[in-house]
């Protein structure tokens, strides 16, 4: 068998009560409770400063968290990307021989997606623009470094040893 009561008839019990542990629960809801509720609409327990400065701590470590994956996500500036966008063009023009030349012609599309795929490959990105701004001046040299893979290069040799014969 077992009793049960209900909420309101506890603090009846509990008011009723003489015991030490209920005069003091009865005090404490009457005079810290009971007087938040109608003044304020709700009931907060009091912080010690202690508390507080723990709090507010972990507000400062949380956002200084909030601020270190921010700088780690953030992505290299319009700016930065035509800046990039000019290394890669100076880059493939070089390994091309320049604009004047067969292998320009003929396969400049193929060098530059080269250098783009190797360039996003590096840094591990799904498009140049999307290469973190801490890693911006690695990739600017990284691009000023780069040349195509051994394949291409003899394509663009080949190409490079014809005449063009303008009709």
């Amino acid at each position: 068998n077992a009793n049960f009561v209900n909420e309101l008839n506890l603090y009846k019990v509990i008011f009723q009560s003489r015991k030490e542990s209920a005069e003091r629960f009865t005090d404490w809801v009457a005079g810290e409770v009971l007087p938040s509720i109608r003044k304020t609409g709700s009931y907060q327990k009091q912080l010690s400063p202690q508390e507080m400065m723990r709090i507010q701590l972990g507000m400062i470590d949380d956002h200084e968290d909030r601020i270190k994956s921010l700088e780690s996500n953030m992505v290299i500036d319009y700016g930065q990307q035509q800046t990039l966008r000019q290394h890669v063009n100076k880059a493939v023009l070089n390994a091309l021989g320049g604009k004047d030349t067969e292998a320009y012609a003929y396969i400049s599309k193929v060098v530059f997606a080269e250098c783009n795929r190797d360039l996003q490959d590096r840094f591990k990105v799904n498009s140049r623009n999307n290469i973190p701004r801490k890693r911006y001046e690695e990739a600017i040299d990284y691009v000023d470094n780069w040349e195509p893979k051994t394949n291409t290069k003899l394509r663009i040799d080949e190409y490079n040893r014809q005449q063009r014969f303008e009709v």
